[in-house]
């Protein structure tokens, strides 16, 4: 996404959290959408236009003061760079193109060695809370599928009402407003029964992980996981806020596009153990991990299930993968340390040759 961003010169806008389904649907109500992908692109652009609408009123007002209107779309563009008004109006003015800001300086370094993981009696905890959530989730399925079951009811009633209309005289009254709203109520009692299937449908895979996740902290051969939606500093300070990231904890990166140095260096402070990641991150966030000793693995490395807030991984699996790092580790800094060794002793027969020689 920041690669795209760059390419048409824009801000990247991502919310605090995932936006529920319900909301979505109050986003994008008075629009028109053929799937789910333009309502949920729709309702991103919304989100985001709600996020900065009262900036965008204030620019505009303080612009009509100063009697530079025509200056709005160019200034808050650059107001959401970084600019001020004032600076962004003096630039718009001048030939010459902004400069960006610079990079930001690379913090200290700090390593963190891996820690111990969680006591039975948290696991025991982390079981419960999961056991609550599917038992939540399984009554609101039942709830689901009954108010499926009533707007099936409702659409066949309905249906049957219209065929018993005979088709001469249903010809000369389809334009009277009966006849459309009863049609209109059809379409709209057969959309919503859409909706519901697909809720109904994910509710029942989310609630299967459920339990599969529950099976397997039962047996003691899994790991729990907190899962990070996105890798930037005000998901990992809601995620701290919501749960408390602790020194021993594994973080999943449900998204670690957007991520760098800086941010990667707030999950090494917080002491986290390893991180496991969707697909690839940044080079320079991956590389401040390895200098800090945390371990980054690929989701299917360590078999991981992961649902809303939580996840778990095959224990086995990850200390296997963990020690397999390890070892690498050692040894490419064995190697390191081999060729420093070997650089130090050429450069010390180099200064005794030169000093014989004088």
């Amino acid at each position: 996404m920041d690669k795209l961003s760059r390419s048409f010169d824009c801000v990247l806008y991502v919310p605090p959290s995932d936006i529920p389904v319900e909301e979505k649907n109050v986003l994008t109500r008075t629009y028109s959408f053929t799937n789910f992908h333009q309502r949920d692109a729709l309702a991103a652009a919304l989100k985001a236009l709600e996020h900065y609408r009262a900036k965008f009123n204030n620019i505009d007002s303080r612009l009509q003061e100063k009697g530079f209107l025509t200056y709005s779309e160019s200034v808050k563009h650059l107001v959401l760079k970084g600019y001020s008004v004032e600076r962004a109006l003096e630039l718009l003015q001048q030939p010459s193109e902004p400069s960006e800001p610079s990079e930001p300086e690379k913090p200290e370094e700090i390593t963190v060695q891996p820690a111990k993981p969680p006591s039975i009696p948290e696991l025991k905890k982390r079981i419960a809370d999961l056991t609550q959530t599917v038992e939540r989730l399984t009554a609101y399925k039942a709830e689901l599928l009954q108010k499926i079951q009533d707007l099936t009811t409702t659409l066949e009633a309905a249906q049957t009402e219209l065929r018993l209309y005979d088709q001469e005289t249903r010809k000369d009254v389809m334009q009277s407003k009966a006849i459309k709203s009863r049609e209109s109520l059809i379409k709209r009692l057969e959309k919503e029964l859409k909706i519901e299937k697909e809720k109904t449908r994910i509710l029942s895979q989310e609630n299967e992980i459920l339990k599969e996740m529950r099976t397997l902290e039962y047996s003691q051969k899994a790991l729990p996981v907190k899962v990070l939606n996105h890798f930037s500093k005000e998901e990992i300070k809601a995620l701290d806020d919501r749960l408390t990231i602790r020194s021993d904890d594994i973080i999943y990166l449900k998204d670690s596009s957007g991520g760098g140095t800086s941010t990667a260096r707030e999950l090494i402070d917080k002491g986290v153990q390893a991180v496991i990641i969707h697909e690839r991150m940044s080079h320079l966030a991956e590389e401040e991990f390895t200098t800090a000793r945390i371990p980054v693995f690929s989701e299917e490395e360590v078999h991981l299930k992961a649902l809303g807030n939580f996840g778990v991984i095959d224990k086995d699996k990850f200390e296997s993968e963990y020690s397999r790092w390890a070892t690498q580790k050692q040894i490419v800094e064995a190697r390191t340390a081999e060729k420093q060794l070997h650089q130090i002793i050429e450069e010390y027969k180099e200064k005794r040759i030169k000093d014989e020689s004088q």
